[in-house]
């Protein structure tokens, strides 16, 4: 019930993407210079170009679910010999093997070749999304992986020497099916942009309401390698510094004053999953600032109208009174809310999202222009200029009032 529920949902973000009318960034690589990362949520290509990284992640193309899981299969073994993340962008220890030798890597691709021919062995790939949901799998909590294990994903008799193999592809193939399970969401007539229409719409958006080096920049790419090979989908550029879970910055003004307009910006994009983990920090003229990354979460941009949800696990931005949440907020974000171009901005966004979305996006902007009015004339909230954020304003909102957020979900473990 929960997973139709979802679906649900995420069909009133439905959209046909015309395809001829995208502005494509055309790239040739060869491919060699191309790296994978498969442990996030979405396989995650990366290389270097003119000097600067970039990262890129594909918009599926629309084929029949044997293709589609063939084509993820092949991939998956593509990627192997070319697996790598800059060390500077993440520290987090990698909890999996993740390499192998040229034996375990043919035994394995044996393996699923003679399961292949067992018409039930698609519907348990075509499932593994769900099957990793249902059984609590991730490999960044500590489990073991015991036949057991392999047989709940229809991985029967698998030879022991492919253990270690099969638990990195299993975490790769969910997000596979996950794509396939929801591929004619927003569509245009060869690609799935499920994901894509997200991280570019963030970037409009952000761009429009002056934040735009706050979110790492998303625009769609044609990269043509020298093997002839063709990717199509979203690239980015890396986001300067660290992530805040690997980085001990010190709760300063400067970023008080970032992560409350991070915080902002999600809840009027809806966007749900910006933890410590998915936003860099860097140090700009002395003080911190802020680079959120992994902008395409399956939430943002839902068609719901409000901006009183818990955003990536922190207290909501409205309190019981109905005030802002928060003891400060920008006086230059506020001026850039309260004179933002709406019909301008859907304009922008409408080759990437559906009306029902834009409608909401205008009234989260709305009703937050409103929720500051209201609170700066109750004496709630103070608009503060940039020099203003300090110690004083640091503690403020760590006193324990305000709940958890985005300033102290950063700053104390």
């Amino acid at each position: 019930m929960k997973n139709l529920l979802r679906y649900c949902m995420y069909k009133t973000t439905s959209k046909y993407v015309d395809e001829a009318k995208l502005e494509v960034r055309h790239i040739k690589l060869s491919q060699d210079d191309i790296s994978y990362f498969n442990l996030s949520s979405n396989p995650i290509a990366s290389f270097t170009l003119n000097g600067k990284l970039y990262y890129f992640r594909e918009c599926m193309p629309l084929l029949s679910k044997k293709e589609h899981f063939a084509r993820g299969t092949e991939g998956f073994f593509a990627s192997l010999h070319s697996l790598n993340i800059s060390g500077e962008h993440f520290k987090q220890e990698i909890p999996i093997v993740t390499e192998f030798s040229e034996d375990e890597i043919s035994s394995f691709r044996r393996y699923l070749e003679k399961r292949w021919q067992d018409k039930a062995f698609l519907k348990s790939l075509a499932r593994a999304d769900k099957t990793a949901q249902k059984t609590g799998f991730s490999i960044w909590t500590k489990q073991s992986y015991d036949q057991s294990f392999f047989d709940t994903f229809g991985f029967s008799a698998l030879p022991s020497e492919c253990y270690h193999i099969a638990v990195y592809f299993l975490w790769y193939v969910r997000s596979v099916a996950w794509s396939y399970r929801f591929r004619k969401i927003a569509r245009g007539k060869r690609y799935s942009y499920f994901s894509a229409v997200r991280s570019v719409a963030s970037t409009v958006t952000a761009k429009a309401l002056g934040l735009g080096p706050m979110l790492t920049a998303a625009e769609f790419c044609r990269i043509e390698t020298d093997e002839g090979n063709i990717l199509f989908g979203v690239l980015s550029n890396s986001a300067e510094g660290t992530r805040m879970a690997d980085t001990p910055a010190e709760a300063t003004g400067a970023l008080q004053k970032e992560l409350t307009a991070l915080n902002v910006f999600d809840a009027i994009c809806f966007q749900t999953d910006h933890g410590p983990n998915n936003y860099n920090v860097y140090k700009q003229d002395g003080e911190w600032a802020v680079c959120a990354f992994d902008n395409d979460n399956p939430n943002t941009f839902l068609p719901i109208p409000t901006v009183k949800n818990s955003i990536s696990g922190c207290s909501s931005l409205v309190d019981a009174k109905g005030l802002f949440n928060r003891p400060y907020m920008s006086k230059e974000l506020f001026e850039n809310l309260k004179n933002a171009d709406i019909v301008g901005l859907k304009k922008l966004l409408k080759p990437y999202l559906n009306f029902l979305q834009m409608r909401a996006l205008a009234s989260r902007i709305k009703k937050t222009v409103t929720l500051l009015e209201r609170s700066v004339a109750q004496n709630s909230t103070e608009m503060i200029s940039d020099a203003e954020w300090g110690s004083e304003t640091v503690a403020k909102e760590t006193d324990g009032r305000y709940g958890k957020t985005y300033l102290t979900a950063a700053t104390k473990s």
